[in-house]
């Protein structure tokens, strides 16, 4: 894995934004854009057993403040303002959905900590992982 807290020193050194694509790294470890401290990260659900979704985090104010070629029919604020067309709200559901799957292994009283909890189980024991996709891969054959 990369050093992200030198590459945010080095991309402020230069007045540069940081983006971090983690594809591979979210769906193993936990994603924390504040403790991170990134500008913009990418991944995409699939990865996580959701739909092929790219998945867009950017800091406050940053997707405001870029002059991007996009359709003038579309709300100039953000997120609208990088939208193409018209959501695929049917995989945006298949997203949440997959992300409260993940969920539902961890005990706690909002969405986050379940999450957190799931992937701290995942990462401490040595079959969690496997449990985990045998036991979405028993759910497909129901």
């Amino acid at each position: 894995m990369n050093d992200i807290a030198l590459a945010r020193d080095l991309t402020r050194k230069v007045g540069a934004w940081l983006l971090v694509d983690a594809v591979h790294f979210a769906p193993h470890f936990l994603v924390d854009v504040v403790s991170l401290d990134v500008d913009f990260l990418l991944c995409s659900a699939y990865k996580f057993y959701g739909p092929h979704v790219g998945v867009l985090y950017a800091r406050e104010g940053l997707l405001e403040s870029l002059d991007l070629d996009r359709l003038r029919t579309q709300d100039q604020r953000a997120p609208s303002r990088i939208e193409t067309g018209t959501l695929n709200h049917a995989a945006l559901a298949g997203v949440t959905a997959a992300i409260e799957y993940i969920a539902s292994f961890g005990d706690g009283a909002g969405l986050r900590e379940r999450i957190v909890a799931a992937m701290d189980i995942s990462a401490a024991t040595s079959g969690g992982w496997v449990r985990f996709c045998s036991s979405l891969s028993g759910g497909f054959r129901e």
